[in-house]
């Protein structure tokens, strides 16, 4: 084995168990189960723009990325003897480099879509609606509502526990946690 296969599988190892472990694990090493960081003190980072949402290029799955891309392209160059070893480290960086940048823009597109999301459903808070299923603290039922561009639908619990609501009952929305809309009799 080549000196820098010496350095490039054990990398690559490296990379891949961190990325295994933060699948299994559930999450990247963060606070934030998230692709990004929703809290207050995050909108006002700078670079969290007007939506609030900021992703840092040094989260653990974008670092982990990067290893495991920089052992793999190394490794796979080394062993081929395509190039010269100083391209072959310069070629493995630029890979893994543009794949960590990737996985960057990948979890900011999905911060984004996450943090409009949010936004969206806190401004159902407050409408009326009606339940098309019944539903009690055992079981969930559904909620449509018009919000005054479009006909949304919702499962459904009551806000008051041990309180049961049956189908048809009028409805306003207090709370959504998730999917489900924790609603009141009007």
């Amino acid at each position: 084995m080549t000196p820098a296969l010496w350095v490039y599988i054990p990398t690559m190892v490296l990379g891949l168990g961190w990325l295994l472990l933060q699948n299994f694990a559930g999450g990247d090493g963060d606070h934030h189960p998230d692709a990004g960081d929703l809290s207050p003190e995050a909108a006002d980072h700078p670079e969290a723009g007007d939506g609030g949402t900021y992703v840092s290029p040094l989260k653990p799955v974008v670092l982990a990325t990067t290893l495991a891309i920089f052992g793999a392209s190394g490794s796979l160059l080394t062993w081929a003897r395509a190039l010269q070893p100083v391209l072959v480290a310069l070629v493995a960086v630029a890979l893994s480099f543009l794949a960590g940048w990737l996985v960057f823009r990948v979890l900011v597109f999905l911060a984004r879509a996450q943090s409009s999301a949010t936004e969206a459903a806190a401004e159902f808070i407050g409408l009326e609606g009606e339940l098309t299923v019944g539903c009690s603290d055992q079981s969930l039922g559904e909620v449509v509502f018009d919000t005054g561009r479009s006909i949304q639908q919702f499962s459904a619990r009551p806000y008051r526990p041990g309180e049961t609501l049956p189908r048809g009952t009028r409805v306003v929305i207090r709370r959504i946690a998730g999917s489900v809309a924790y609603v009141e009799r009007r």
